[in-house]
């Protein structure tokens, strides 16, 4: 089980398996208490190794562009502490938001595919809305608009549906201290400022607390 102290700097999407070791010494210079490692599979399991002095969480995303992704999701959910979806289109958003077994929704595609129906879907199993910084970075870099993320991040906080601030780098790869990553956020989406600084913190604890506590009342269940 994995306990993280809330309104700790955390970081759900720090980095894959393989990679994320280089780039520790930097995540405790700009304060990270706890970082997420992606996996897509058991095997990556073994590249992922506790540190002292910061927490490590196994995470993963799937993305609805494959053709069996919700068996995926079926696969990584015992294995992982934070399970999210890429959804592209807005049949697939709401099958996701709906699937208890997801804990948030990803949104990084200029098109609208989260509308109030999906907020409602996660709001009943208490869900979260995630945003990718460095995606955001990239497609605002590119000239895209995003106007649309925009909308479905209003949707989210008009719902009360808690948006968790993921992958907080620069479109160079440099990893962004705390007060940066919830101020880009801020600049590029608006809302209230600080409801981005919980993005930041205090969401992705609950987000990793609210699946542990659910494993552990499977695990009751099934005793």
């Amino acid at each position: 089980m994995i306990s993280l102290l809330q309104n700790k700097f955390t970081d759900l999407k720090f980095a894959d398996a393989p990679s994320y070791k280089k780039d520790l010494e930097r995540a405790r210079i700009v304060g990270l208490a706890a970082i997420g490692v992606i996996i897509s599979s058991k095997e990556d399991l073994r590249e992922v190794l506790s540190h002292n002095g910061i927490k490590i969480i196994t995470t993963a995303e799937v993305d609805t562009s494959e053709s069996k992704w919700m068996q995926t999701a079926r696969k990584l959910r015992p294995i992982v502490d934070y399970l999210s979806v890429t959804p592209h289109s807005l049949m697939d958003c709401r099958e996701a938001s709906k699937a208890k077994i997801i804990d948030s929704i990803v949104i990084k595609t200029p098109e609208m595919i989260f509308d109030d129906v999906c907020a409602t879907y996660l709001d009943e199993k208490k869900g979260f809305l995630e945003v990718s910084l460095l995606d955001l970075l990239l497609m605002a870099k590119k000239g895209m608009s995003l106007g649309n993320i925009r909308k479905e991040v209003e949707i989210a906080f008009f719902r009360k549906i808690p948006v968790i601030v993921t992958r907080m780098r620069s479109p160079s790869g440099h990893i962004l201290d705390k007060i940066s990553s919830y101020s880009v956020a801020y600049a590029l989406l608006g809302g209230n400022v600080d409801r981005w600084i919980c993005s930041v913190s205090s969401y992705p604890y609950h987000a990793v607390e609210r699946r542990s506590l659910l494993n552990r009342g499977v695990k009751k269940v099934e005793a």
